[in-house]
């Protein structure tokens, strides 16, 4: 079973997204074992927070509960660290893509740039803007 680890962007649009957005994510994430963090809860919860939407919460909530979430120890730190220096990340990206090496994911999805680049040396990296025109994978 394929293991992916959904960068907090693409958890918001399958959350928040529309609807076509999220009937094309849920089948493409069908029968995958999803790998998180709480660094992506965090990210993915601000929006519903500031708003005070308590109602987007408890999906954020429900759809963590059902992924199988990486710790974040010393060693994960440690890849972080030199995952900023090697490819000039910001720290929470770092802490991304070092939580789905850790997870030991197949694949990364997201759509920054960046983080793609430096995850695609170390991961497949799926970018869900390019999906309409050309899926890395689907």
């Amino acid at each position: 079973m394929s293991r992916i680890f959904l960068d907090a962007c693409i958890v918001i649009y399958l959350v928040e997204g529309r609807s076509t957005e999220q009937k094309q994510l849920m089948s493409l994430l069908a029968g995958k074992q999803i790998v998180g963090s709480e660094l992506v809860r965090m990210e993915s919860r601000l929006k519903p927070l500031r708003n005070l939407r308590q109602d987007l919460l408890a999906i954020y909530d429900a759809y963590f509960q059902s992924c199988e979430m990486v710790t974040f120890d010393r060693p994960l730190f440690d890849l972080a660290s030199q995952l900023r220096v090697d490819h000039r990340l910001k720290t929470p990206d770092a802490l991304h893509l070092a939580a789905a090496m850790r997870g030991h994911c197949d694949q990364f999805w997201t759509n920054d740039d960046h983080l793609a680049k430096a995850a695609g040396t170390h991961l497949a990296v799926w970018d869900w803007a390019r999906i309409e025109s050309e899926p890395i994978f689907g």
